[in-house]
């Protein structure tokens, strides 16, 4: 199976930037579920354009990707973020994405020590659609399944890589 990382559109000028957000890498699901919403300026307000997905400072999709992912990964938690362009006195609705964390890095991929690419060991990762690698990356990984699904209903600021598993390493399909 294809794996792909998903991030936001770096060609999309002018893309909403939420502000003080830091504090929410630090809540638990328990934390998070006693919130109704969350609610957060975002930086500027001159030519903001809202992409369907935003991956900084936190992982936020929009109503749009919400209704994709939910049938695809079940126990990802998708908590409900109010951005807010007080100039503007406009409000857009997106979602905190926290996605199951999975201890799936392969552990021997016979790359250089310095090559920075991720692996994924594809036994490990089992049957889930959409999850975050335990460790260093807080990369958002896709199933080639999610990633057409996306990409059929026309995203906006959403762009796939695809990352490399254990087994296309070992066959030289690098």
């Amino acid at each position: 199976m294809d794996y792909f990382k998903m991030s936001q559109d770096r060609r999309v000028r002018g893309a909403a930037q939420p502000i003080d957000m830091d504090a929410l890498h630090r809540l638990s699901k328990e934390e998070l579920d006693a919130v109704p919403s969350l609610n957060y300026y975002i930086s500027g307000s001159v030519g903001v354009s809202y992409p369907d997905y935003i991956d900084y400072p936190v992982k936020l999709v929009s109503e749009k990707l919400k209704k994709i992912m939910v049938k695809y990964q079940k126990d990802a938690l998708m908590k409900t973020v109010v951005l807010i362009e007080k100039e503007k006195q406009r409000q857009k609705i997106y979602y905190y994405i926290l996605p199951p964390q999975l201890d799936c890095a392969a552990e021997n991929n016979n790359m250089a020590a310095d090559d920075d690419r991720l692996v994924l060991d594809q036994e490990k990762i089992g049957s889930s659609r959409i999850f975050q690698v335990v460790g260093k990356r807080q990369d958002l990984i896709v199933r080639l399944d999610v990633a057409e699904s996306i990409l059929r209903r026309n995203p906006n600021g959403v762009w796939f890589e695809k990352v490399l598993t254990a087994q296309k390493v070992r066959d030289g399909g690098i």
